[in-house]
């Protein structure tokens, strides 16, 4: 098992990321090299992913009128771009400049006025309690140091208002049938908590191969973060964002109080 990322190691991965390529360091597509994302059709997948989450928190009843949102690992402004359309005002917040940096300019040639772009290094989001309407997060947790990404469950659920909506996705374990793992992820797949468990998964870029950290936790792990940090789950629904052979989920949260 190698050792887990420290958030310093995960920054500098981050800001390498961005620097190369932040469209496609955020969201690779094999079908899409070499040349890599057009910008029109990066954000239209932000677009869509959106939408489908607006879908589906209204669906279990939460409040999603206009407001303050938070985009939490913003990268390229994906996410953000689609939220500005929705609310009043967004901020996306990244541990790499690079890609804050990537985000800001991409806002502005898309007429994106509405959106602010902060960097964070630190293990506490640099928010107010109670600062916004909405916290959403995707592809994000996974990626972090198991012990972080625990962490900043509780601060997405701090910053949100009394009534407010977190929504956030996070694997749960490997499927140990899948014939795509590993003998090391079938392994872990039947620990009973991968919350502090770490393996490497490989992803292809325009130049080769390259490894990223994934982690998951399991749903009952995440309720009881949540509902420590004020938070209550209100819908679990299964998704395909971490990959095949991964078991996913996206967790919609009404912030308590």
């Amino acid at each position: 098992m190698k050792k887990p990322l420290s958030l310093a190691a995960v920054r500098a991965h981050w800001e390498s990321e961005g620097a190369k390529d932040a469209m496609w360091g955020v969201l690779t597509d094999p079908d899409r090299a070499p040349d890599g994302w057009d910008p029109d059709a990066f954000f239209r997948t932000g677009e869509e992913d959106i939408a489908l989450i607006y879908q589906q928190a209204q669906a279990v009843g939460l409040d999603l009128t206009p407001g303050n949102a938070l985009d939490f690992g913003s990268g390229a402004g994906r996410l953000s771009q689609a939220l500005a359309a929705r609310n009043t005002t967004v901020t996306g917040v990244d541990v790499a400049t690079s890609m804050a940096s990537e985000a800001t300019q991409r806002a502005a040639e898309r007429g994106v006025d509405n959106v602010t772009f902060v960097v964070n290094v630190e293990p506490r989001l640099p928010f107010a309690d109670g600062q916004f309407d909405l916290a959403l997060t995707l592809i994000v947790l996974q990626h972090l140091p198991p012990k972080v990404a625990r962490q900043f469950i509780g601060e997405l659920v701090r910053v949100v208002r009394p009534g407010g909506t977190v929504i956030f996705q996070l694997p749960s374990h490997v499927e140990a049938g899948d014939p795509a793992a590993s003998l090391q992820q079938r392994a872990l797949s039947v620990t009973p908590d991968l919350v502090g468990d770490q393996i490497r998964s490989v992803r292809i870029n325009r130049s080769g191969v390259r490894n990223h950290s994934m982690h998951g936790a399991r749903p009952a792990r995440v309720l009881n973060l949540v509902e420590q940090a004020g938070g209550d789950v209100v819908a679990i629904i299964k998704d395909e964002y971490a990959g095949k052979t991964w078991r996913s989920y996206r967790y919609f949260i009404r912030k308590l109080g």
